[in-house]
């Protein structure tokens, strides 16, 4: 898949779909095979050390089983990970706030340094993903607000892809991540400064339309597959939307695809089940 957090993020994305159909699907042979897909893609994803994809994952798993399912096991589970994640932290005596990437983290350095005031300053002087996170509502935006800069300007693979650098030069700012790769890790900003607060309207009433839609199957699908694939696809768009926050996931060839594909199946199902007309 050509990095790590791409294998991270494309195992989080079925993890979720095996959640969905976890709940809705009551066939016991396919109950078994779904625990053994959680009991390989679990430590899998763990070990892929790509925060983007535990936190995509974890997001789209609460959404699922705790605000539509309401299981009080997962509750549970997330105060029982909190009260380990204290007591780790006062046995090990790891103080997060000084946490920097190292080669040598273990999983539980690497999930801690997210939360790292040393790392984030790190990437906000290394012109990593903070410094456009503060820098593109400030310069970028004001200076195109409604309509943005155009298509392949700003912040994603086209700009980094054709080195275009128009943009950059006339607002001042450094050519992207590190000031040479011209993308920004992060498609949100990237799509806000390219399209315009016009742009980013439409495209977030996309995602909303399929939340909706993915949401309206679940809880009135009659066919027990359909309702197990939209109850996953639930929580896919939540995962997805903190995925490309995160970095250029939404250009990404293996998560785009499936994402934007299995769009297609939820749409497909709703019109079989009579909820939509195509």
């Amino acid at each position: 898949l050509g990095r790590y957090d791409r294998l991270g993020t494309f195992i989080g994305f079925f993890l979720l779909i095996a959640t969905g159909m976890l709940y809705e699907i009551r066939h016991a042979r396919i109950r078994k095979e779904l625990w053994l897909v959680f009991l390989l893609g679990l430590p899998a994803l763990a070990l892929t050390y790509s925060r983007s994809g535990w936190f995509g994952f974890v997001l789209g798993f609460l959404l699922i089983a705790w605000v539509l399912k309401r299981d009080r096991r997962v509750k549970l589970a997330v105060g029982g990970f909190l009260i380990a994640s204290v007591a780790y932290l006062g046995v090990t005596g790891l103080v997060v706030n000084r946490l920097i990437d190292v080669p040598s983290q273990t999983v539980a350095e690497r999930f801690f340094e997210a939360f790292s005031y040393a790392r984030w300053q790190g990437e906000y002087y290394g012109l990593g993903r903070l410094f456009w996170i503060v820098n593109t509502p400030l310069h970028v935006i004001p200076a195109s607000p409604l309509f943005g800069h155009g298509p392949g300007q700003f912040g994603g693979g086209a700009v980094s892809a054709l080195r275009n650098t128009r943009v950059y030069n006339e607002l001042g700012l450094p050519f992207g991540v590190a000031g040479s790769e011209g993308y920004i890790d992060n498609n949100w900003l990237s799509l806000w400064g390219e399209t315009g607060t016009l742009g980013m309207i439409f495209y977030l009433a996309m995602m909303v339309i399929l939340f909706r839609l993915s949401y309206k199957l679940w809880r009135e699908g009659k066919d027990e597959f359909a309702r197990a694939v939209a109850l996953g696809f639930c929580g896919v768009v939540a995962a997805v939307a903190l995925n490309a926050f995160l970095a250029s996931f939404l250009e990404a060839r293996t998560l785009a695809f499936y994402f934007w594909g299995y769009a297609g199946v939820v749409v497909v199902l709703a019109h079989k089940e009579g909820l939509i007309n195509l």
